[in-house]
């Protein structure tokens, strides 16, 4: 039989002073409050980064690849022959798949206003999927399999702007060594949350600005690739780059947004330095409450050693008993961080700018990894916190104790 854990057990708060059973509501409280901010930071840390990263990959893909060029216009230079280098692509392992895409910017000019775009150029191979969640009205770009769609998906941003809805025909001009005009037809109208992207991209057929750039029908600006899930892409970009030699770059969404992802990385920092301080408010609340369970319980602790109970078997008496409190404090901190979560992602209580924040929520993600380690870390942390108050116990004088009352 474990005899200190037993007394544990046994062991009642309040007595000489009402204050210990106060301290212990008050321990485990702080206990289920800092669990349950850690869980919210990095459940919150991991929502917006699977969002805001989603809607970069669902809008582009996992890579870019592109010819070597000095050149920083939106315009690059061709790369001859895109549908060799996909199927090439194609065979390497964690590329699901790869497809062509040309950028070129031009001028919308509805007669009443004026608004510069880049127009995006995609073909059937286009993964429109993901990209469907975007949509408020229309449809995605059509292709036809004989001739050119005049189809063109624009942003909400462009549609308040220069106030066009769908069926629209919007005339787009480009300006290089003489003025040329395309005339499309507004399919669809999309919304991503991020202002980017918004205020400067429309989607249309890639054949379009194949003439309009005076190329084949197997060139392209870049290639975007697709990869598989939790794929290490910083390695699949060197793969690339290795197979394709010198002459193309391979870029991460990383590379190509770094703004974004920076202001990912301080959202990570914000979780990481809030848990670091939720941890140190418990540990020191633990040991403020040992102490004063400790003080409350100097004669229970005189008449324990004056029964032959070592100071070793009296100190793991008390480490039980926090370890119990701490439990407690971890249990209902995760029962309220689920509770929360489900609550935050079935009924989006806590609602967000979306021009500021990518989302109109605060995104839940658990990491049942993580929310393991968060539970482990605390209750390993705190009882390690316990060595410093429970060494009162072994200079409690029993003669002095047992004399006094």
């Amino acid at each position: 039989m474990n005899l200190p854990f037993f007394l544990s057990r046994k062991l009642k708060f309040g007595g000489t002073t009402i204050n210990a059973k106060v301290m212990q509501r008050i321990a485990v409280g702080t206990i289920l409050l800092s669990v349950l901010v850690m869980q919210i930071s990095f459940a919150v840390m991991h929502g917006f980064r699977h969002e805001v990263t989603s809607i970069v990959k669902n809008f582009n893909a996992d890579l870019v690849v592109q010819k070597l060029s000095y050149n920083s216009t939106l315009e690059n230079l061709p790369i001859e022959n895109f549908p060799k280098i996909t199927q090439e692509l194609s065979k390497q392992p964690k590329i699901i798949r790869s497809f062509a895409l040309v950028t070129k910017p031009g001028i919308i000019n509805t007669g009443k206003e004026i608004e510069g775009v880049v127009l995006r150029g995609i073909n059937e191979d286009y993964d429109s999927t993901y990209f469907k969640r975007f949509i408020l009205e229309g449809s995605f770009v059509r292709f036809a399999k004989a001739g050119t769609t005049k189809d063109i998906m624009i942003s909400s941003y462009f549609a308040k702007r220069l106030m066009l809805k769908l069926g629209d025909r919007l005339p787009v001009y480009f300006m290089q060594d003489t003025v040329r005009v395309k005339q499309f037809v507004v399919c669809g109208i999309y919304e991503t949350g991020m202002e980017e992207l918004d205020t400067k991209f429309a989607l249309c057929d890639i054949r379009h600005l194949q003439k309009v750039n005076y190329w084949s029908e197997i060139n392209a600006s870049s290639i975007l690739v697709q990869t598989q899930q939790n794929t290490d892409n910083d390695a699949i970009k060197d793969d690339i780059q290795n197979l394709l030699g010198n002459e193309y770059s391979a870029f991460t969404l990383a590379e190509v947004y770094p703004q974004l992802f920076d202001w990912l990385a301080l959202v990570d920092t914000n979780a990481t330095i809030i848990s670091a301080l939720m941890l140190i408010v418990s540990c020191i609340s633990m040991i403020t409450v040992l102490l004063i369970v400790i003080l409350d319980k100097t004669q229970t602790v005189g008449t324990l050693k004056a029964l032959g109970l070592s100071n070793g078997k009296t100190i793991q008496l008390f480490w039980y008993k926090a370890a119990r409190i701490i439990l407690q404090g971890i249990f209902w901190g995760n029962i309220v961080f689920f509770i929360f979560a489900y609550l935050q992602s079935h009924f989006h209580l806590i609602q967000l700018p979306k021009k500021d924040y990518y989302v109109s929520a605060v995104p839940i993600l658990i990491n049942w990894t993580e929310v393991l380690m968060i539970d482990v870390t605390t209750l390993l942390l705190c009882i390690v916190c316990m060595l410093l108050p429970v060494q009162i116990i072994t200079r409690i004088s029993t003669v002095k104790v047992l004399k006094f009352n």
